[in-house]
């Protein structure tokens, strides 16, 4: 069940200062490389694919050698694992200590519609219900990562390596970092603000099936829940350093195409482009 869900565990929800280019895949080159690579921006919450992203990559898949999702964490292969690491290892921070008494009975109500009982709710960090909680907004249809799933599976299926930027560990070290008062205030969000997270999440599907990324930073700027962590700069820039470490990692060993969240670009202190850039690569669109 957490497989189903995890789509939002890594997104980094901070909010954009400046747009960039409407475009879903970019160009690094640069900086000595021997041969180019290719970022491709997803999101989770989707229905389908965005069809002109996949018609440029007809001309890119053929040239790599390998793909990089941002981490392992949508792997069924490392579930176990995960799920290890999500569990609760102190008794003060089981979700019924952490949330007033009527959150946490709103919470468990919600919960039980999909047959989560109290004791898994309370063996789990509080990410764990935040998730299921969002998954209960998003499109019955969506897929935790739905561009993901779509580049993992064309890997397999010709036989291209699949890695990851992030470790597990990593991944849910930045969650750990933002603290159980951050989740809790997170999850009264979302129990109090369903239909606008619907519309909000509607809206950004519909910019990223047109490549619309000024809209999508439209949204960074005036929606709560997609620009909450930004208060967290220290963590988000954390994030940061390890997924550029990660990048340059993999595109000075081989040519590769790397999918991470849109999310990575949206604010200009935390920007993965702005970041590659000030290190000497090039990042340019691809239309």
């Amino acid at each position: 069940m957490i497989l189903t869900m995890i789509g939002t565990l890594t997104a980094s929800h901070s909010y954009a200062k400046e747009p960039i280019a409407n475009s879903l895949l970019w160009k690094i080159s640069g900086n000595s490389l021997k041969n180019d690579s290719y970022i491709v921006l997803t999101t989770p919450s989707l229905c389908e694919e965005s069809s002109s992203l996949m018609s440029k990559m007809e001309y890119v898949l053929h040239k790599v050698k390998a793909y990089y999702t941002e981490t392992s964490i949508n792997n069924p292969n490392t579930a176990i694992e995960t799920e290890k690491l999500l569990r609760i290892n102190d008794s003060k921070s089981t979700l019924n200590k952490i949330l007033s008494s009527k959150t946490y009975m709103r919470v468990r109500a919600k919960l039980s519609i999909v047959q989560v009982d109290e004791r898994t709710l309370n063996n789990y960090k509080p990410i764990y219900a935040y998730n299921v909680l969002s998954k209960a907004v998003y499109p019955e249809c969506s897929h935790a990562n739905y561009t993901e799933f779509l580049f993992r599976a064309y890997a397999e299926q010709y036989g291209i390596p699949v890695k990851e930027l992030l470790s597990i560990k990593d991944a849910v070290s930045i969650i750990n970092d933002y603290g159980n008062d951050y989740w809790s205030n997170e999850i009264d969000y979302v129990l109090n603000n369903e239909q606008e997270i619907k519309q909000t999440l509607a809206s950004k599907a519909e910019f990223y099936y047109k490549e619309d990324i000024q809209g999508i930073n439209s949204l960074y700027k005036s929606t709560k829940f997609l620009n909450s962590r930004y208060e967290h700069s220290d963590i988000e820039k954390k994030r940061t350093d390890l997924i550029v470490k990660g990048i340059i990692g993999a595109i000075t060993k081989e040519s590769c195409v790397i999918t991470f969240d849109v999310s990575c670009v949206m604010n200009q202190s935390t920007s993965v482009f702005d970041r590659l850039e000030s290190l000497g690569y090039k990042v340019t669109p691809v239309k």
